[in-house]
């Protein structure tokens, strides 16, 4: 006798094995009735029991939620696009994923013919509860209007808005997380994304404007503290707006930018032992080999894991040389210190920001400045976001 959950056991398959499905008749199969004309109910539920196994997800998925409010990032959208793929015998674009559709949504672009009228009830559940404003570039995970504050997270090279998504459920209630999504990225994946500064405040100030009307932060980390350097200056030059406090981590301060430190002296040093490294380009113009290796001396663990995977690659690897080309052109006009608050958080073992490079941005404020340095690497924003977490909820809502 054999004692096996067999709804888990075959979770593990996009399609279950021939012998294991006469073992298991009462455990829905994945690719039955996909794709045979049969009623779209069980179509429905195939892929919400694709999802449900890709995700982690105990119980029923709302069929009209957004999957990247569940938690689908860009490893876990390839894994389910090839399940998907399998199961329902037709091509499922991880790009597709990527933007966040609901199951629902999904499958009215996999199947234009399916009837969403026959999509099963939602068991109660709510259906959704992200705002996507200003033509997509400001993503409300879970819009407050009871909070006291916006905090706007600016993301870092080749990342997207998802990456705060978890953050709105250990903020203080007092404060609702703005993720600002440029071109290029996760839900706008299909839009050309942007490789200068300037261009990148002309599109988001004049749709960050509206929302500027409560108390506000800013944080962001590496790449996303030079946009959000930028994006603040515009708001107090033009519009005499300032946020109440700004946080970076895990960046060098603007006029640092392009000072050669020891990450240079090393980066150049592996990159010269590549046949494809012309010393004549830019890190963003080498070939994709050396563009790839040039990213992995960041020492981040994600980075291994889109880079090894060729459908992600495709996908991350544009926007990522753009966001690079952004910071390759880019250049520090001096100014007056600002009067905002500025704290500085980053990891004691981060390969790229110093801590002198850390201390330097004390010289961008003429109000409080911290620096915290953290035991941890150059991705902090993601490896210990708790701490971040925690930094953030004291300084914006103060002891709960």
């Amino acid at each position: 006798m054999c004692d096996t959950r067999w709804e888990d056991f075959l979770g593990q398959f996009s399609d279950a094995p021939p012998l294991f499905r006469e073992l298991a008749p009462a455990v829905p199969r994945p690719g039955g009735g996909a794709g045979t004309g049969e009623p779209p109910e069980p179509l429905v539920e195939l892929v919400r029991w694709h999802v449900a196994r890709v995700l982690g997800v105990d119980g029923t998925i709302p069929v009209s939620q957004p999957l990247n409010e569940l938690g689908l990032d860009s490893l876990l959208a390839v894994n389910l696009a090839n399940r998907l793929r399998q199961a329902l015998k037709v091509p499922v674009p991880t790009a597709m994923l990527l933007k966040g559709p609901s199951i629902t949504g999904l499958i009215a672009e996999l199947f234009p013919d399916s009837s969403p009228s026959a999509s099963p009830p939602e068991d109660g559940h709510r259906s959704t509860t992200a705002r996507v404003a200003g033509d997509g570039w400001l993503i409300f995970h879970r819009p407050n209007a009871d909070a006291t504050t916006r905090l706007f997270c600016f993301p870092f090279a080749g990342g997207g808005a998802g990456t705060f998504r978890p953050w709105t459920q250990h903020l203080d209630p007092r404060i609702e997380l703005v993720a600002i999504e440029p071109p290029g990225r996760q839900t706008r994946i299909d839009e050309p994304p942007i490789r200068d500064v300037p261009a990148f405040v002309r599109g988001l100030v004049p749709l960050l404007l509206p929302f500027l009307d409560k108390p506000f932060a800013v944080y962001g980390h590496c790449l996303g503290a030079l946009t959000l350097f930028e994006t603040v200056r515009t708001l107090i030059r033009a519009h005499r707006i300032a946020p109440v406090h700004a946080f970076v981590s895990g960046a060098r301060p603007p006029d640092e930018l392009h000072r050669h430190q020891d990450f240079e002296t090393k980066l150049l040093e592996r990159l010269l032992t590549l046949p494809g490294y012309s010393v004549f380009e830019p890190v963003h113009r080498q070939p994709d080999e050396v563009f790839a290796e040039a990213i992995l001396q960041f020492n981040i663990v994600a980075t291994e894991s889109f880079l090894n995977d060729p459908e992600l690659r495709r996908l991350v690897l544009p926007v990522t040389r753009a966001d690079f080309e952004m910071g390759s052109k880019y250049r520090y006009e001096a100014e007056a210190p600002w009067d905002v608050p500025i704290t500085c958080l980053t990891g004691i073992r981060d390969v790229y920001v110093s801590p002198e490079n850390a201390r330097s941005w004390s010289r961008f404020t003429k109000r409080r400045f911290q620096l915290f340095m953290v035991d941890t690497e150059h991705f902090l924003v993601v490896d210990d976001d708790q701490f971040v977490i925690r930094v953030l909820n004291r300084e914006l809502a103060g002891p709960v």
